[in-house]
């Protein structure tokens, strides 16, 4: 008999008030060994109050560690929210190797839900962030 376990690639899911999501936007700043905040990202993602959109900015903190790295914006529609999942296809992944790591922010209301994840292989395919994706454009929030 063989065990079949399916994996997916979203691994974190946080709900957040929407004013909280809106200011924080999305970085990949960390801090090094002296104390000094870097990203590993030429931009982040942030809120643009006046275009009410989501938008990719030049990020100062930026640390060029190699290859040029950027963040890829795609903006999430669903049937009754909206929002970006931020793509970083330099990621360190939690096995140590490099690849596609994501966040994502969906916004109805006054809520978000929001989360984290990356590409995973399951059962001989690669699950990634077209996946996430797919996933986050079929999400609908129930109002009651």
């Amino acid at each position: 008999m063989m065990n079949i376990t399916k994996k997916y690639p979203i691994s974190e899911w946080i709900c957040l008030y929407s004013g909280d999501a809106f200011e924080a936007g999305y970085d990949t700043q960390k801090t090094n060994n002296n104390g000094v905040n870097e990203s590993s990202t030429d931009n982040k993602i942030a809120y643009d109050y006046k275009n009410k959109e989501w938008k990719s900015v030049p990020d100062g903190n930026y640390k060029k560690n190699g290859k040029k790295n950027q963040l890829e914006l795609i903006k999430v529609e669903s049937e009754n929210s909206n929002g970006y999942i931020a793509i970083d296809n330099m990621k360190k992944l939690k096995d140590g190797s490099i690849g596609e790591g994501f966040y994502f922010c969906l916004i109805h209301n006054n809520n978000a839900l929001c989360g984290s994840g990356e590409s995973v292989k399951s059962n001989g395919e690669c699950i990634s962030s077209q996946d996430a994706l797919k996933l986050l454009s079929s999400v609908s929030f129930d109002d009651n």
